[in-house]
C-alpha cells in the first residue's frame, strides 16, 4: 500500500471510531441557537464541565456522575469538575466494571471537597415512555442539523427532545428537523459533551434519567446532521450500583 493509501486508511478508522464512540455544546435544529438565558442556566447549575473534556452532573454534595470514558481522558490528579467557574479536584474515579462505549458507560467521581451553592439533582426512579419530553445541556461543540458541528464558544446551550428509544439499560433521542415534528428547542448533545445528563421535569425540579455515551447516524452520514441518534446510559438501571459504591444519590 502506498503512503497516501495508508494515511487514507488511518483517517477512515479515526472517523469511524469518532462517530461510533464519542458521545457528544449541543447540536440543535437550524433555526435556533440554544444559548441559555441566565434564568435557564440557573436550573442547570448541577451540570458541570469535566476538564479536560466532558460533562457530568452533581448527584450529592461531593459526588459527580459522568460517562466512564470521560474519566479516561486524563489521570485522576489532572481531572477537574467545574461548577460556576470553580474547579474541584477529583479524589477517586469509580467506573462501572466492564463498561464499553454505549454499554454500561457510567462512572462516579468523588470530589476532594463538597460543592457549595449548587443543589444536587435526584436520580429519577419513576416510569418513562417513548415520546416523553426530556432536557439536556452542555458546553461542548455546538452546531445544527444543517451545518452540523460548527465550533466551541464555551457557552451553555440547552435543548429539549423526546425519548426516541427506551431500553432497560439505555435511552436514545434523535435530532429531527422542523418539518418532521421537531420540538421548539430540539437538540442532541455535541462533541465534548460526553457524560452530560439527560433530564426530565418532575414537580418543577429536574431529575436525571441518563448519562450521555455515544452518538451515531443510522444512514451512515456525518453525526450532527438531522436523523442523528444520541444514546444515554439509563441511570435507574444502575441505581443500586451507584448507591453501593458510595454515590449516595439523592
Amino acid at each position: 500500500m502506498s503512503r497516501l493509501g495508508a494515511w487514507r486508511s488511518i483517517l477512515l478508522v479515526v472517523l469511524v471510531v469518532w462517530m461510533a464512540t464519542d458521545a457528544f455544546g449541543v447540536v440543535t435544529r437550524h433555526d435556533i441557537d440554544g444559548v441559555a438565558e441566565d434564568a435557564e442556566a440557573r436550573r442547570f447549575r448541577a451540570v458541570c464541565k469535566i476538564l479536560p473534556d466532558g460533562e457530568g452532573v452533581l448527584i450529592a454534595p461531593d459526588w459527580v456522575l459522568t460517562a466512564a470514558h470521560v474519566t479516561t481522558s486524563a489521570p485522576v490528579d489532572v481531572l477537574r469538575a467545574r461548577f460556576a467557574g470553580i474547579d474541584y479536584r477529583i479524589s477517586e474515579v469509580i467506573p462501572y466494571p466492564g463498561w464499553q462505549p454505549g454499554r454500561a458507560d457510567i462512572a462516579l467521581m468523588k470530589l476532594a471537597s463538597r460543592v457549595s451553592g449548587v443543589e444536587p439533582l435526584k436520580l429519577h426512579d419513576g416510569p418513562l415512555e417513548v415520546g416523553q419530553r426530556v432536557w439536556l445541556a452542555g458546553r461542548g461543540d455546538f452546531g445544527d442539523g444543517l451545518r452540523r458541528v460548527v465550533g466551541n464558544d464555551g457557552k451553555l446551550r440547552i435543548a429539549d427532545n423526546a425519548l426516541f428509544e427506551l431500553k432497560t439499560d439505555r435511552l436514545a433521542i434523535r435530532l429531527d428537523d422542523p418539518d418532521t415534528g421537531a420540538l421548539p428547542a430540539e437538540g442532541i448533545s455535541g462533541p465534548g459533551d460526553s457524560g452530560t445528563p439527560l433530564l426530565v421535569d418532575r414537580d418543577e425540579y429536574l431529575e436525571v434519567i441518563g448519562i450521555g455515551s455515544v452518538g451515531y447516524v443510522p444512514s451512515g452520514g456525518p453525526y450532527a446532521a438531522y436523523g442523528s441518534v444520541d444514546v444515554f446510559i439509563r441511570t435507574s438501571y444502575f441505581r443500586e450500583w451507584i448507591d453501593s459504591r458510595g454515590g449516595r444519590a439523592r
